[in-house]
């Protein structure tokens, strides 16, 4: 299953990848060659729904199944980080976005987990107002949940 990514002007600078059947002698994700740390998935449908809901609210989640799901439950201003880390040059773009709310939906892993404190204290570093949430589930992926479940969880938080 491959995702394009796209920049901000819409246009393709990459391709993630997921393995349908699991081996656990190979990554789960394969991403092609492109700056990670500069670009977020989904950034383009993201920027139009922002300007046409008038928010300035992001939900930031992982990787691209979590987000094709939060699409799926009506949540087009979501983005993923491909990862589990944001990084300055995500935060600057979504700066330029005029993004000022952001609500991280992370896997309840340990990757999201230990995580998530870091995450935080860079996006309030740069004056996002930031709020996390967590599937139910111990060991849940975003994407692995159902889109009632999601939305119960983000809810009022827009």
């Amino acid at each position: 299953l491959v995702f394009p990514v796209k920049n901000i002007k819409g246009e393709v600078v990459g391709f993630s990848g997921r393995q349908i059947v699991e081996d656990p002698n190979q990554p789960k994700w394969r991403h092609s060659r492109f700056k990670k740390s500069v670009n977020l998935l989904n950034i383009d449908m993201c920027k139009q729904a922002l300007k046409r809901w008038d928010i300035s609210t992001v939900v930031l989640t992982e990787g691209p199944w979590d987000v094709a799901k939060l699409c799926q439950a009506g949540f087009w201003n979501s983005m993923g980080v491909m990862g589990a880390s944001i990084t300055k040059g995500q935060m600057e773009i979504m700066k330029k976005m005029n993004i000022t709310k952001v609500i991280l939906f992370m896997d309840n892993d340990a990757g999201g987990r230990n995580h998530e404190l870091q995450n935080v204290q860079k996006l309030e570093r740069e004056s996002f107002q930031v709020e996390v949430v967590y599937p139910k589930g111990e060991g849940q992926d975003v994407g692995d949940i159902t889109v009632e479940e999601i939305k119960s969880t983000l809810r009022g938080k827009q």
